[in-house]
């Protein structure tokens, strides 16, 4: 019987400890950004996904994603963060051969955008390329993108 209860605690202790990881952080909730971009969605534009974009607490300067674009659609990027003029996050759209699109960038002349159109030209993969650059204070932020045909 002692036997028993000796594996059965041992058991117990090693697979359902009660606290597993009492240092764990909390990442970026970058939920209530995102939901900001979807209600300034402008009328006429159709949701199509959204990004979290975790900084890392600034050991991630770039973070990078792909979307298939098609001819003709006029896509949005929206991006909402902790500061209003989201000062420090921005995005730039590149090729499939990842080239920067000249224009398409919500950073322009010292100015940060909350978003940025682009209307396709070729059909084929993009890359959405997310920046925090020195001026960033926090580096957690979220982003949709969106379609009007």
């Amino acid at each position: 019987m002692i036997v028993l209860h000796f594996i059965l605690s041992f058991f117990v202790a090693f697979i359902n400890p009660t606290n597993p990881n009492p240092t764990k952080t909390m990442g970026c909730d970058a939920k209530i950004y995102k939901d900001k971009c979807i209600k300034d969605m402008p009328e006429g534009f159709t949701f199509l996904k959204s990004y979290t974009l975790d900084g890392q607490s600034g050991s991630k300067k770039e973070i990078e994603f792909s979307y298939i674009m098609s001819k003709g659609g006029k896509y949005m990027i929206q991006i909402a963060s902790g500061h209003p003029q989201n000062k420090g996050v921005f995005v730039t759209i590149m090729d499939s051969n990842r080239k920067e699109i000249t224009g398409a960038t919500s950073f322009q002349k010292g100015k940060y955008y909350p978003g940025i159109q682009y209307l396709c030209t070729a059909t084929g993969i993009y890359y959405l390329k997310f920046k925090y650059n020195n001026e960033a204070t926090a580096f957690c932020a979220g982003a949709v993108l969106s379609l009007r045909r």
